[in-house]
């Protein structure tokens, strides 16, 4: 278990979906939280296989799920590799940021150790989907965003909810 599941068993789950797999080592606290949630939320900051894994971990308890953190583009967290998966299995994912600006969560993790100033840019943004001037970041993630998000496939979405 991680060091902050031991120190604090009534931790977030996001911090314990990895080990979900393994049902024996949550503590009672985290299993009550699984059991007995309306809904689960996690984070995930990684590749789209350990996403996908994550989220077939937590399928299994039949409640409604929200990846409320997932965007970390310089650890291989990305639009691409997510948003596919999320739709797939039914899971909302909440983004940090939109428009680059006051947040700066266009900064990766280490700004906190070698801050981006004097003009200084990373070279791969964090989170942020656009620029300032309202132009994307990267044309791809959007066309992605708009082709996920649009009415066609919110269509068959309700299509296929009828059905079942």
């Amino acid at each position: 278990m991680s060091a902050l599941c031991q120190a604090d068993p009534a931790a977030d789950l996001w911090s314990v979906a990895e080990y979900l797999g393994r049902r024996a080592q949550l503590s009672p606290i985290q299993r009550i939280q699984l059991e007995e949630s309306d809904i689960i939320s996690f984070h995930d900051y990684s590749d789209p296989a350990r996403f996908e894994e994550r989220v077939l971990s937590l399928k299994r308890f039949g409640r409604p799920i929200l990846c409320m953190e997932y965007m970390a583009r310089g650890n291989g967290s990305t639009f691409e590799g997510s948003l596919p998966i999320a739709r797939k299995h039914r899971v909302a994912a909440y983004n940090w940021g939109l428009v680059k600006g006051k947040t700066q969560t266009h900064l990766p993790w280490d700004s906190w150790l070698q801050p981006y100033v004097n003009g200084r840019e990373p070279s791969v943004w964090f989170h942020e989907v656009f620029h300032e001037n309202g132009e994307p970041y990267r044309s791809a993630e959007t066309e992605l965003i708009r082709k996920l998000t649009s009415e066609e496939n919110g269509a068959a979405r309700q299509a296929g909810r009828a059905r079942h």
